[in-house]
Parts: C-alpha cells; sequence; structure tokens
C-alpha cells in the first residue's frame, strides 16, 4: 500500500506608446487586444502577484495559455514531484493522482502524518512553480471563454451530449447538485458529466 493523493481538477497591459517624427510628435494610447477579454481581470491580478514564478508569467504574460504550454505545466509539476520521490499519474482530465511509495501497509500513525506533511510542502512548492494561478486560467478560458453563467453552460453540455434530456433547467442541475444526486448511472457519461463541469464549452 502506498500513500496516495488525489488532485482533480474542478477561480492592465497597457501598450507602450512610441512617439514617431513625421511632421509633428503624436502618441497612440491604445491598449493590447487580447484573446480573452473577460478574463483579462484575472490575468491582470496573476501577473501582479509578487510571488509568480518566472515560468507562470512568462506563460501568462500573453494573456492566454495554449494546450502546449498547459501541457508543459503540468509535465513541469508532475517532473517536479518525482524528484522529490513521489509517484505521479497525469490523468486526462486534468487532474492527477500522487503516491508515497515509503507509506506501507506497516506504517505507523505518526510516519503518516509526517508523510502527509512533506506531502503538501512539495506539493505547494511545485505547484507555485508550475500551475497554481496558470491551471486555474487554463480551465477559465477553455470552459468558459466569454464568462457566461457556469450552470447554463454545464446543462447545455449535458443535454449536448446526451446525458440529460432536452429541456433539463439549470435550476434542476443545482437542485441535483445540492444534493448530491448523481445525474446518470452510466459509468460511461460519469466521465461526460466530469468533463462538462471542468469544460463545458470544449465538451
Amino acid at each position: 500500500m502506498t500513500g496516495t493523493y488525489i488532485k482533480p481538477m474542478r477561480g492592465a497591459l497597457q501598450v507602450v506608446c512610441t512617439l514617431l517624427v513625421v511632421v509633428a510628435l503624436g502618441a497612440c494610447g491604445a491598449e493590447q487586444e487580447v484573446p480573452y477579454p473577460a478574463w483579462k481581470a484575472e490575468f491582470d491580478r496573476a501577473l501582479a502577484r509578487d510571488d509568480l514564478s518566472d515560468f507562470q508569467r512568462t506563460v501568462l504574460e500573453d494573456y492566454d495559455v495554449s494546450d502546449a504550454e498547459y501541457d508543459e505545466a503540468r509535465q513541469g509539476f508532475s517532473g517536479c514531484m518525482t524528484d522529490a520521490g513521489f509517484d505521479v499519474k497525469l490523468n486526462p482530465d486534468g487532474g492527477y493522482t500522487v503516491e508515497d511509495p515509503s507509506i506501507t501497509w506497516d506504517s505507523n500513525d505518526d510516519e503518516r502524518g509526517d508523510a502527509t506533511a512533506r506531502f503538501e510542502t512539495v506539493h505547494d512548492q511545485c505547484s507555485a512553480q508550475f500551475l497554481d494561478q496558470l491551471s486555474v486560467l487554463y480551465i477559465a478560458i477553455t470552459g468558459n471563454p466569454e464568462k457566461r453563467d457556469m450552470d447554463e453552460m454545464i446543462v447545455e453540455c449535458l443535454v449536448r451530449n446526451n446525458v440529460v434530456a432536452e429541456g433539463f433547467t439549470k435550476e434542476e442541475y443545482r437542485a441535483a447538485s445540492d444534493a448530491g444526486q448523481p445525474l446518470t448511472t452510466d459509468p460511461w457519461k460519469e466521465a461526460v458529466v466530469r468533463g462538462c463541469m471542468v469544460t463545458p464549452a470544449r465538451y
């Protein structure tokens, strides 16, 4: 037996104007166009953090996170955890599973407590280097690029993928979620439900 930790995947740049001499001096005052205007404030807040890693800053400074950049970040996180002695499995849905091979059936409570504290420390360090801000923004721009009502988008995704019937409402979805009622008992559709809840615009 190993200790296993599962993390699913579940929240103004101004152009510096150059004065050009033609006949007279002039300047521009336009702001940079960004790919996802609805999420610009969130990018601004991330970029304003003093503790943002160089890797994440380089990715986020164009106000976008590509699939390739997100994959690079996940691989970097995995390598960081692996270097610290953990076994990492990256899941297709964006989550990951981390196992601590130092924990066995014979490990006592103190050993397990120490291992958990070590996992949390290493996880926070690796996440801060590669994923903590980047992953949130990637999920936001890919799952809901226009920042629409998330529940409405999830319901549209569920209907589109034949998980629920046409006419199913976001109120019914919220009621089911609040009550902890599964939307399907079909194991194949359960994966669709998870996808719709994370990135409804792409699923």
